[in-house]
């Protein structure tokens, strides 16, 4: 009569939990830095191509365009690339936050609620919080994916 014996190690199962504990914060940081740096690479793309006539905010910013010769830059303003550069990810205790740090990034991309871009610049450059937004949806299928195949390098079966 053919005897079927099957045991467990727990020793080794509870070392193979507790190393894939530590698993899910290093997996989430690392695809938010990923999700920031994709971000990040499509906003440091030059803007797109002034259309005509400008949408001014008001007759007053428009006077002193002119005024000043372009703000200072001189007449016809050419880009310079402050904005692109501008562009830093920084690590924090649970993550990581892009910023821009630049002079009028506000004006340029809207702040951290999507808002406050200027009119000027919309439609030229993209607002950054639709493009944080879009890689964040991106994001919780992604943390599953890599925690399956962390606990796969651990000796767990995942389907």
């Amino acid at each position: 009569m053919p005897i079927l014996k099957v045991q467990s190690n727990a020793k080794v199962v509870r070392k193979g939990l507790e190393s894939l504990r530590q698993e899910p914060p290093k997996i989430s940081r690392a695809r938010i830095y990923q999700a920031l740096s994709n971000a990040q690479r499509r906003l440091k793309k030059p803007g797109k191509k002034r259309t005509y006539p400008i949408p001014w905010v008001s007759i007053k910013q428009m006077r002193a365009f002119f005024a000043s010769e372009g703000f200072g830059g001189g007449i016809p303003h050419r880009r310079r690339g402050f904005y692109q550069r501008g562009f830093q990810i920084r690590a924090l205790k649970n993550g990581h936050e892009l910023s821009n740090t630049s002079k009028g990034a506000a004006h340029i991309g809207g702040n951290a609620r999507g808002i406050g871009q200027s009119p000027i610049h919309k439609g030229v450059y993209p607002l950054i919080r639709d493009e944080v937004d879009k890689e964040v949806k991106k994001l919780p299928q992604a943390v599953v994916s890599h925690l399956k195949m962390a606990a796969r390098q651990k000796g767990f079966k995942v389907k």
